[in-house]
Formats: C-alpha cells, sequence, structure tokens
C-alpha cells in the first residue's frame, strides 16, 4: 500500500470492520471453548476468575456487533475534532476509551449476576435444583423478559441504543477520561436495555451456544435494523411462548439440556 492510500484509509469504516472482526474471533473462541460444556439450567458458574474470562468472551461475541453504529459514528465525530497531537492514531485511542467504558458497564452487569447467583446457592440450592423446580424459575425469567421488552423503560433505554448522535451531542467530552465516562454511561443505558434477555442466558445455561446466538441475534436486529423498534413485541411473544413451553413440557424444549 502506497503512503497516499494509506493516508485516505477511512478510520471509521476500518474501526468498524475491527469490531466485526474482533466479534467473529470471540465467537470461533466461544465454539472452541465452550463445546460440549453446557450442563443446562441451573449450571454452576464456577470461580469468579473463570467465569469473569468466559463473561467478557461471551459480551465481546454478543454485544460488540450491535454497538458498531456507535463506534463509527464516534470515529466519524473524532475525525474532526482530534488534535495535531494524536492524528488518526488519536481516533483510534479514543474509540478505545469508549468501548472499555462500555464494557465496564456490562462487566458490573456480570459481576452481579455472579454475586446474585452465589447467595442463591448458598441460601436454597435445593429450590434451585433443576429436578425440583427449574423449568418453574427458568419459565419465570423468559415471561419477565418479555413483559420487560414492552415496558416504557425498555422503549427509552432501546431509543438511546439507536440513537448515537443524539447521546454524543448530549454528553460529548474532548478528553480521554470523557470517552471512558461516556462508555459506561451508553454502557449503562444498554444494560438497562438488555438486562432481561441477558437474563435469560443464566435461566437457559450460560454454555448453550444456541440460545446465546439467538439472544445475540435478537438484540443485534431491534438495535441495528431500521424497523428494529418495532420488534420488541415480537420478541416478548418469543420469551413468552418459549416461557409457557418450558413450564408445561421443559423435555420437549429444543436446544434445552435437563440439568
Amino acid at each position: 500500500m502506497s503512503i497516499t492510500s494509506a493516508k485516505q484509509v477511512d478510520i471509521p469504516s476500518l474501526l468498524s470492520l475491527i469490531v466485526i472482526l474482533l466479534s467473529i474471533f470471540a465467537w470461533l473462541t466461544t465454539l472452541i471453548l465452550m463445546r460440549d460444556m453446557d450442563q443446562g439450567p441451573g449450571a454452576p458458574l464456577h470461580d469468579f476468575p473463570t467465569f469473569l474470562l468466559g463473561w467478557i468472551i461471551m459480551l465481546t461475541a454478543m454485544m460488540l456487533p450491535s454497538e458498531i453504529q456507535y463506534v463509527k459514528v464516534y470515529a466519524a465525530l473524532r475525525k474532526g475534532k482530534t488534535n495535531k497531537k494524536y492524528g488518526k492514531f488519536g481516533i483510534i485511542m479514543y474509540v478505545l476509551f469508549f468501548v472499555a467504558g462500555y464494557g465496564i458497564a456490562w462487566i458490573m452487569y456480570g459481576s452481579f449476576a455472579f454475586i446474585l447467583d452465589s447467595l442463591i446457592r448458598q441460601s436454597t440450592y435445593e429450590f434451585m435444583a433443576w429436578d425440583k423446580h427449574g423449568p418453574q424459575i427458568a419459565s419465570a425469567v423468559l415471561i419477565i423478559a418479555g413483559f420487560y421488552q414492552i415496558s416504557s423503560l425498555k422503549q427509552s433505554c432501546l431509543t438511546h441504543c439507536r440513537s448515537p448522535l443524539s447521546f454524543f451531542a448530549r454528553h460529548w467530552s474532548s478528553k480521554f477520561s470523557g470517552s471512558l465516562y461516556m462508555g459506561t454511561l451508553h454502557g449503562l443505558v444498554c444494560v438497562a436495555c438488555c438486562w432481561a434477555l441477558m437474563a435469560v442466558m443464566f435461566a437457559v445455561g450460560v454454555m448453550n451456544l444456541i440460545w446465546m446466538a439467538i439472544l445475540t441475534l435478537l438484540m443485534f436486529a431491534e438495535k441495528v435494523f431500521s424497523f428494529g423498534q418495532r420488534l420488541t413485541l415480537p420478541i416478548a411473544v418469543f420469551m413468552w411462548l418459549m416461557g409457557t413451553w418450558i413450564f408445561t413440557s421443559p423435555d420437549t424444549v429444543p436446544f434445552l439440556k435437563g440439568s
């Protein structure tokens, strides 16, 4: 590549491509590491360091694809504002800080889920056992996720996730620390948008790769596609139907291993 063509590299598009490649790599890593590890609903989450490593890989695979719009818009805005001291390298650094902040928000969610899971297991593990009330618990999580899908809070958070220009206009900062703050703030709203769908992963088994793929597609579609905002009700109906199916006949539900 010549020096002239190198200077003409479109940084926003390049960063979007990197996001896609990272997501593909995370999916391949997940398929290799977690293949045949699905122990079904109620499976233990292992120790915290192991869970955290797996959680970060899952986040990269599941959530990063839906952030392509934010990454591309933020890089484009930085392209016109980055000073001569950093140049194009500065744009990449700003985006990395933003993505790191986004990851911090979801790591907080995962840590909270791990602590909650540990507390439940220490106090009422018999109640959580699949052969006791497991199907009812998994069913309840899916049905609750369905109702959250049609809530006003979900709609408000989803609007945020689909409106990067509006977000950056309100919270713009020219510092690296500001990029981290914006990423964390955006991540927290994204958690508020998708926490219920992610909770389904814990209900059906965190190593269930089929459900992981289904939820990734659903979250990507409602955030990225032009008609995404109208998908909340169909997704809610899907959750209600699957929750009812698990409640009434868990042994016949596809892609759900009895634990």
